[in-house]
């Protein structure tokens, strides 16, 4: 029982970003987050949005948790606890998935120090960072991840890592973003021209995890290589996004194209990824798209389609997973988000259907 337990935390361990809110306030993932990739510790901006934006409108003056991480000018703390639960006709299972403690020194935003601990999985992230004083820039260095795609808060999506417990018998069933990877050693740099956002890093042999004791970086015909770049803009006053990102290590190349616009109430977002090599010598597809629907300030529902594919040069290995589901911010504090969702096997029906609950608490 433990070890199926331990399955799923990995399983559906997040990198706890949510590009829609992006999208939705019409700028990149850093404007609410000390990562420039987001995700993570939130910064002073972050934390008023979570409180003014997201949240329920009448609980916000029930209970505010009155920004408990900003320790000083310089030190901010903050942590993310997710407990999940699934449901379906062979299993019914709770258990804790997530438990992220963060810290960070910023030194007149100048320079910087991150420190992550993801403590029920034993990862540990930590990067310093310099801000650049032209084009908006940044170059970091440390133990972190290449930066890919909309870097979506599930795993469980094909985009990320899909069924690492594979389901359906196939080589893999979903791209090479699972909990296993673990931060490597990078260099990171970013550069920002009005609203066109450019990074590009180095790593140590992320996909591989081939780690080398030769050099910061490792062994050079090992590195994994990345670049991704993004664009936001407006059309008849609703926000858009759109970009490009790609990732290469030894024979293993990611290619990926996702956009996304924001209008009233509504937003959507896609990804495309081509993914060659990843499985022996084929060339996969991976597709992720979500329509949610903000019904009100901290009610959002949810409608979401992924797609894989591990050889596009066949049709008997297509998984299709549909899904819709709510999310329900009730303080600034807390996160409340159930989903049921279905799999289908090239033209045959899969069961059961799953049932997902999931709490987050953050600070």
């Amino acid at each position: 029982m433990f070890k199926v337990l331990l399955l799923f935390l990995i399983f559906f361990n997040s990198l706890h970003t949510i590009p829609r809110f992006s999208l939705i306030e019409g700028t990149s993932c850093k404007l609410c987050h000390v990562n420039p990739n987001g995700g993570s510790l939130r910064n002073d901006y972050g934390i008023i949005i979570a409180s003014e934006d997201i949240t329920y409108e009448k609980s916000k003056t029930i209970i505010n948790n009155n920004d408990l991480g900003e320790i000083s000018d310089h030190i901010r703390i903050g942590a993310d606890l997710r407990i999940q639960s699934i449901n379906d006709k062979k299993k019914n299972v709770i258990f804790p998935m997530q438990l992220d403690l963060y810290s960070y020194f910023n030194y007149n935003n100048l320079l910087g120090f991150y420190i992550e601990s993801e403590a029920l999985i034993d990862n540990t992230e930590y990067w310093t960072i310099a801000y650049l004083p032209i084009f908006d820039g940044y170059v970091k260095a440390g133990k972190s991840k290449p930066y890919f795609g909309l870097n979506i808060d599930d795993h469980t999506s094909f985009i990320r890592g899909g069924n690492i417990n594979r389901k359906f018998g196939l080589d893999k069933e979903g791209s090479i973003f699972s909990p296993y990877q673990k931060p490597v050693n990078i260099i990171e740099v970013g550069l920002n021209f009005s609203e066109i956002s450019i990074i590009t890093s180095i790593a140590n042999n992320f996909i591989g995890y081939n780690s080398s004791n030769i050099g910061f970086l490792g062994i050079p015909n090992k590195r994994t290589y990345s670049f991704r770049a993004e664009a936001y803009s407006k059309f008849l006053n609703n926000n858009i996004f759109y970009g490009l990102s790609y990732i290469e290590e030894e024979k293993i190349k990611l290619k990926s194209l996702f956009s996304g616009f924001f209008v009233n109430k509504v937003s959507m977002m896609t990804e495309i990824d081509i993914i060659e090599n990843w499985v022996n010598d084929k060339q996969g597809m991976a597709t992720f798209s979500e329509i949610a629907f903000m019904y009100k300030p901290g009610l959002n529902i949810l409608f979401q389609y992924n797609f894989y594919d591990e050889d596009i040069q066949f049709q008997t290995n297509v998984i299709n997973r549909y899904a819709v589901g709510i999310e329900f911010f009730l303080f600034n504090f807390w996160e409340f988000k159930f989903q049921t969702r279905y799999n289908k096997l090239n033209n045959l029906n899969f069961e059961p259907i799953e049932f997902i609950t999931q709490s987050h608490f953050w600070f």
